[in-house]
């Protein structure tokens, strides 16, 4: 069943939050929080909704009324880079489709290598969030000219 109640104990279960901490993020009271934990409360204001998604991505839409995407995945821009960052990005935007090619392909028998070394946390989300790629698929090979 797919109640308030569910998703908010989703939320919970996936971040790791308790209650209170769901109680900071949407700004409702405790009290409040408990009752839609309960169930008592069957539905949720724009604004305590709104709130959480900005604290944890998850779709103010699904959390109203569990419609549409549970996350809410939100463009990257120039903003949310770091310096290094986006002169990378420029970098690689300057490149010819070959040579991006051959840095995918380095970039990701890096990844792999990482993956594969138990003390390193691996910062590498397993696909990306534009084309749905896993991160260490094969980049495809380069036209090549035969000599």
């Amino acid at each position: 069943m797919n109640t308030l109640e569910t998703r908010i104990k989703m939320v919970l279960e996936e971040t790791g939050m308790e209650p209170v901490d769901f109680s900071r993020a949407s700004g409702a009271s405790i009290s409040v929080v408990s009752q839609w934990l309960s169930g008592a409360i069957k539905s949720m204001r724009l604004d305590f909704a709104l709130n959480v998604e900005d604290a944890t991505g998850y779709s103010h839409v699904w959390l109203m009324i569990g419609k549409g995407e549970r996350k809410q995945v939100r463009p990257l821009s120039f903003a949310d880079l770091s310096g290094m960052e986006a002169q990378l990005l420029m970098f690689y935007r300057s490149l010819s489709e070959e040579k991006k090619h051959e840095l995918e392909a380095i970039a990701n028998r890096m990844a792999t290598e990482l993956a594969a070394i138990p003390s390193v946390a691996n910062p590498y989300p397993q696909r990306d969030q534009f084309g749905g790629k896993l991160l260490t698929q094969p980049a495809p090979a380069a036209n090549k000219k035969k000599a």
